[in-house]
């Protein structure tokens, strides 16, 4: 037994020291360069396309194999104009885990990577010869990466047939663990322009990520996200995200967990700032619960100001029947002279599968000062019911308004929102328009004023129809 023992572990000692032996040789003996011509005229004959490789090949065969690349590039097809090419890249595979067929790859390195992506009129693009069209199928295979870092690389796409380009530059990512349907550790930071819509920002995004897009379901945990430059129609856009978010749509799972979303940016000369906290919010298929949501809204032209706070108190219920003790908020701001305040206040319900929401006693009052109206000042007491039903496209609503000693009820009911078609009816049983529109010496000046100024826009209103 003891021989046996011995002369296996010589064996085995012998076999080891075989296999290195022959690793070293290869090794020694094995020059991937010699086959650099031979690969180039592969390419060229297989996808008439040049590859140059300018730099040396090395090879790794133990414990891992693996390949480290330098400066290469490839041209469009059937041309010398480069489609893409990199400074330089580095992989390496475990060699045991391949025999259980198991794809375990160490960091993958890739440096200064190019592309110019085109999609031609007829919607064809420069790369379609690249995908493999007649392979078959690979067998099924654990793909499991430590991790992948990309720096100082950049990729243009244009559409010829609208004229769009995009364009990504500076891109670096760094990844922890990638395997599929794991949570995936991300930090990545680029330049984005775009011409259509005008797009000019810096983005950085890092926190956790999950895409499962078999088993449905979506993820970021400990989001940190920032977005700034010129974009949406503004300049100087700051936009930044945080919090947690956890979706499955087929199961109609939702999660929010301290999301804060927050823009602020100059649109049309007003600067303008928005932000969104929303601590808690669990949605499930039969239980819905959340708690406050509050919207805050700050604008600024030219001196005149407008603040808005908007609340939704906690959250409870179903899809089907969503309740809220109430939503409410308050409005301020300045415009010359006038100044105006107020606040409201309504209960809420709400079907999140059919998208109807209402508020059925929304009341709340407003406080108006005004050197241009009697007595420098207006109190405007209102109730109305809002009903919305976003997949039907209506919207009903019945109001009351009193402003002073003028009075006015009505309702108003809309139908479709592309043409939207407007039916609305008005009562006042004491109508002083001397009170809603000001004094006449103030209706002078504003006359005045726009004589010298441009005829009003109503071209978004040249598909509403009312009555």
């Amino acid at each position: 037994m003891k021989k046996l023992l011995k002369y296996s572990l010589y064996g085995v000692g012998g076999l080891v020291a075989l296999l290195i032996l022959l690793v070293a040789i290869i090794s020694a003996t094995f020059n991937p360069n010699d086959y650099k011509p031979l690969i180039i005229k592969l390419v060229k004959e297989k996808k008439e396309r040049t590859l140059t490789l300018e730099g040396d090949i090395k090879l790794a065969f133990w414990p891992k194999i693996g390949a480290n690349l330098g400066k290469l590039s490839i041209s469009e097809h059937k041309s010398d104009k480069e489609f893409a090419s990199i400074q330089g890249a580095q992989v390496a595979l475990a060699l045991l885990p391949l025999l259980k067929k198991e794809l375990v790859v160490d960091t993958i390195y890739i440096d200064g990577a190019k592309a110019n992506i085109v999609k031609y009129k007829d919607g064809t693009t420069n790369f379609d010869d690249l995908l493999s069209k007649d392979e078959e199928e690979s067998q099924e295979i654990k793909f499991d990466v430590d991790g992948v870092k990309v720096t100082d690389s950049a990729v243009t796409y244009s559409d010829e047939g609208t004229g769009a380009k995009y364009a990504l530059s500076k891109f670096n990512l760094t990844t922890g663990h990638v395997a599929l349907a794991e949570p995936i550790d991300l930090a990545t930071d680029f330049s984005v322009t775009a011409n259509q819509p005008a797009v000019a920002a810096a983005v950085k995004v890092k926190g956790s990520f999950l895409a499962d897009p078999e088993n449905k379901h979506f993820a970021a945990k400990d989001l940190d996200a920032a977005i700034n430059g010129d974009l949406l129609g503004g300049k100087e856009v700051s936009i930044s995200a945080s919090g947690d978010i956890d979706a499955k749509p087929e199961t109609r799972e939702f999660l929010v967990d301290s999301l804060k979303l927050a823009m602020a940016g100059v649109f049309n000369g007003a600067k303008v700032d928005i932000k969104l906290d929303a601590p808690q919010l669990i949605a499930k298929k039969d239980e819905v619960t959340g708690k406050k949501v509050s919207v805050s809204l700050v604008q600024d032209k030219a001196g005149d100001t407008m603040k808005a706070n908007l609340v939704l108190a906690d959250i409870k219920g179903s899809p089907k029947s969503l309740q809220s003790s109430g939503i409410s908020g308050d409005i301020s701001g300045t415009q010359g002279a006038r100044s105006i305040n107020g606040k409201f206040s309504s209960p809420f319900a709400g079907n999140l599968e059919d998208l109807i929401f209402d508020l059925p006693k929304l009341a709340g009052q407003i406080d108006i000062k005004d050197p241009a109206i009697p007595n420098g000042a207006a109190k405007v007491d209102f109730g109305l019911s809002l009903l919305t039903d976003v997949k039907q496209e209506r919207i009903n609503s019945k109001f009351n308004l009193n402003v002073d000693n003028t009075k006015l009820n009505g309702d108003v009911a809309v139908n479709s929102f592309k043409t939207p078609d407007v039916k609305f009816n008005i009562n006042a049983d004491t109508l002083d328009l001397n009170k809603l529109l000001g004094s006449s010496k103030a209706k002078k000046a504003e006359s005045a004023k726009a004589a010298d100024s441009k005829p009003a826009d109503l071209s978004a209103l040249k598909n509403v129809l009312l009555d």
